[in-house]
């Protein structure tokens, strides 16, 4: 199989912008922890660091997905390696939109097909 495009750009992209929130997240945890710490006590310092590192939770899960969708998508890159020289792989093709991209394009002498996660 060619490999025309290898691709990666666009998730690449989302790893890194969620990857810098889920760090600005861990020092904002850090800092919340450590004023609530040193200043406050009680309930209200409770609550604090539960809901910051709620958010900092829900920060680290969708960079997570970002991570596990570029291991996939190399997975699926691998398991399409073997195929005859006959098909040509298109990998992260963006859309006109700019609002996300198609995976995986590869052209074979029985079709077109389309492999995209969902």
């Amino acid at each position: 199989m060619k490999i025309l495009r290898k691709g990666g750009e666009f998730i690449d992209g989302q790893i890194r912008s969620h990857g810098k929130k889920v760090l600005w997240g861990f020092g904002g945890c850090v800092v919340v922890c450590a004023v609530f710490f040193f200043i406050s006590q009680g309930l209200a310092g409770l609550i604090g660091m539960v809901v910051v590192f709620r958010l900092f939770g829900a920060t680290y899960d969708e960079w997570e997905h970002w991570y596990l969708g570029m291991r996939g998508e190399l997975a699926v890159t691998k398991a399409l390696q073997f195929l005859p020289d006959e098909y040509v792989l298109l990998n992260d093709l963006m859309l006109p939109t700019a609002h996300g991209n198609i995976d995986h394009f590869l052209i074979g002498p029985n079709g077109l097909f389309v492999i995209n996660r969902g």
